[in-house]
């Protein structure tokens, strides 16, 4: 059976957060407060949309293998295709990090956070590998979009409060939430914070023994000895470097920090910023050189989510978009009220509504007593303003092809859909409100048949 595309849940997400690796796409869901449906649109891609904090977010991830600029460009173009609402797009995943072991305050680790922020006449990204080869050496000439304002409006908000404010500081309580689930799951510590022990810093003119599969026989002779451990993440502010390819090289890795300022590499944000201005968030998950593994992978990933997520809280969430004239009713609810509500809870909201047409579809409960008090408590859950109406009605009226004696047929037949069962007690309702001059009870009926044949339509 065809799966019918929900348009007002795709016009409900205002967040793109787009990853690459099987470990980022796993932050991000885990982060999730509510996690809504995948949907899987003609163009093949297939995008987890749900809640986070107060914003609906679709995750966006290209196929399994897929690496670099290429990949990214597809998924870029997609996105704002499929979600005509996004205000902005997050990139966030893992990268290779570029540390200043003689300066603390630039003495990047592994488990830190490195977010792309404008500088100069750099957008926050470049593009290592394009430029020009000159007399003095290749020169990066690439020019990247911006990412989007209200995101930087936000950022200087959230670094003061990281600074003052420990308590401020959600990504941390983020962090030790999933790591705590992450217990209990198929992999046992997969989130799990590695240790110091195993973040090591080679000195660069040490590359990693050939054909070894670990730095378990690397001499510790040539490891950099740093400030004493912390565990918490440190963020970072500055430009991250792109490219189509990996980066092992320690000497390229220093290269790029001593003349362009970069703090980390990756593979993905050049092509995602030159189509769709985003925020790129990195955790650090390796040094960028032939030592890197990945055993930092997971816990890197979480680390940036965390603080994409801890960076939203500080995001005010849109106002819903009128669509609809003020005199749009669904029986006596605004119209508009119920897309405010299917906007907040895609999921529950129609879920709730089928529980409401079981029940008030069923004649052995009293309406008075039982299906009009639960009509009212769905009401006052979803804030749906709600006006009744009392007028007169025609005595002689045969309401939607049903009469007294069919709809009551209809009404105590269970074999009969939900659907057309209200529609009997709507008619039914009606026309014996004919008889005590009232039809509030057909109003009833009529407004949750309304609300349920709009939210199928989808």
């Amino acid at each position: 059976m065809e799966r019918k595309r929900n348009q007002r849940m795709y016009d409900a997400v205002e967040v793109g957060w787009v990853c690459v690796v099987q470990c980022e796409l796993d932050a991000a869901t885990a982060l999730l407060d509510e996690r809504y449906d995948d949907v899987s649109p003609e163009g093949g891609e297939t995008y987890i949309l749900g809640r986070m904090g107060r914003h609906n977010v679709a995750i966006a991830y290209p196929s399994a293998g897929s690496y670099g600029i290429a990949p990214i460009v597809r998924v870029a173009t997609k996105i704002h295709q499929e979600f005509r609402n996004i205000r902005f797009c997050l990139l966030v995943g893992i990268a290779g990090g570029c540390p200043d072991p003689r300066d603390p305050a630039m003495d990047i680790r592994l488990g830190d956070v490195v977010v792309s922020e404008p500088k100069g006449n750099r957008g926050g990204v470049v593009q290592i590998d394009m430029g020009k080869n000159t007399d003095d050496g290749f020169r990066i000439f690439s020019h990247l979009n911006k990412p989007y304002q209200e995101l930087l409006d936000a950022i200087p908000r959230l670094r003061n409060d990281h600074r003052n404010n420990h308590q401020r500081r959600k990504m941390d309580d983020y962090i030790d939430a999933v790591t705590r689930k992450s217990k209990e799951q198929p992999e046992p510590g997969y989130f799990a914070f590695p240790g110091r022990e195993h973040d090591r810093l080679f000195q660069s003119d040490y590359p990693h023994p050939p054909k070894q599969a670990s730095c378990a026989n690397c001499d510790e002779k040539f490891v950099w000895r740093r400030d004493p451990p912390r565990k918490r993440s440190r963020v970072f502010y500055g430009t991250i470097g792109s490219a189509n390819n990996v980066l092992r090289s320690a000497k390229e890795r220093d290269r790029l920090r001593q003349e362009e300022g970069i703090l980390c590499v990756e593979m993905e944000a050049a092509g995602m910023m030159d189509t769709l201005s985003c925020l790129v968030i990195r955790g650090i998950s390796d040094y960028a050189d032939s030592h890197k593994s990945k055993e930092w992978q997971p816990y890197a990933a979480l680390a940036a989510a965390a603080y994409a997520k801890d960076l939203l809280t500080y995001i005010v969430k849109a106002p819903p978009a009128r669509v609809h004239g003020k005199h749009c009713f669904l029986g006596t609810v605004p119209l508009d009220d119920v897309d405010r509500a299917l906007a907040a809870s895609p999921k529950a909201f129609p879920q709730d509504l089928a529980e409401l047409v079981n029940i008030m579809s069923n004649r052995k409960l009293h309406f008075f007593e039982v299906r009009l008090p639960r009509f009212h408590e769905f009401l006052r859950k979803y804030k749906l303003s709600h006006t009744s109406h009392w007028v007169e009605a025609d005595p002689n009226q045969i309401f939607d092809g049903f009469n007294i004696t069919k709809a009551t047929a209809v009404l105590d037949n269970p074999q009969k859909e939900p659907r057309e069962r209200l529609r009997a007690a709507r008619a039914r309702a009606f026309l014996l409100s004919n008889r005590r001059g009232l039809v509030t009870i057909y109003r009833i009926h009529d407004t949750v048949l309304r609300m349920w044949n709009y939210v199928e339509s989808g």
